[in-house]
């Protein structure tokens, strides 16, 4: 998944006003505008029609391409990851595998099969399954 700002007002804040007003700031088009033009990628749909127009308008064909495909890419296949509290112990297990397989130290198979069971069994310690 890409990386974004997440902001909130706790409870306890003395000016949960002036806090929201600069949270509206923070996460404007201007601001998420001045951010994509350093080259983050945007949440905001309004943010992304206007780097395309602005790609459009370049001397580099392929940047309004890019950009485009970009969004594509994101809309389809970045995902939010599973709301569980066993998330994080999880990716502990899976990513360690895959970089193992990745990088040639383990089968692929072997990597896949040695997840799938330290998941099986994080899963069970946290009462998935009976």
């Amino acid at each position: 998944w890409a990386g974004a700002h997440a902001f909130s007002i706790p409870a306890a804040a003395q000016n949960k006003q002036a806090a929201a007003q600069l949270i509206k700031f923070l996460t404007s088009e201007r601001v998420a505008y001045e951010e994509a033009q350093l080259g983050f990628l945007p949440v905001r749909d309004d943010v992304w029609a206007r780097l395309i127009e602005d790609a459009s308008q370049s001397d580099v064909g392929l940047d309004r391409i890019r950009l485009e495909t970009a969004r594509i890419q994101i809309n389809e296949d970045f995902r939010t990851p599973p709301l569980i509290a066993e998330w994080i112990p999880f990716s502990n297990i899976f990513f360690p595998q895959l970089q193992a397989i990745i990088l040639g130290d383990v089968e692929p198979q072997a990597g896949l099969d040695a997840a799938a069971e330290a998941t099986r069994q994080l899963m069970a310690d946290a009462g998935y399954y009976d």
